[in-house]
């Protein structure tokens, strides 16, 4: 995986002048393994999140779930 350790971050350390200021993210196994997480992807930054779930596996195939967004301002609900 390319990269750099974010162990610093863990610990408090000062984060690197390069570090990222978003990060975009997918999970895509819809419903899988007896898990109830259905597929969606979303963006990070550190005050607000967004999130997409599309509703079905990427071939639109499985159990459907409602397609929805969600919204997050992290300062105001850092527990979302």
């Amino acid at each position: 995986m390319q990269g750099h350790s974010f162990t610093g971050a863990l610990r408090g350390e000062a984060k690197p002048k390069e570090w990222r200021k978003v990060v975009y993210y997918r999970y895509w196994m819809h419903m899988a393994h007896g898990l109830q997480v259905p597929a969606h992807f979303g963006i990070r930054g550190e005050r607000y999140k967004l999130i997409f779930f599309y509703g079905c596996k990427p071939d639109g195939s499985g159990p459907h779930t409602p397609v929805a967004w969600e919204f997050y301002d992290l300062e105001k609900d850092p527990s979302e």
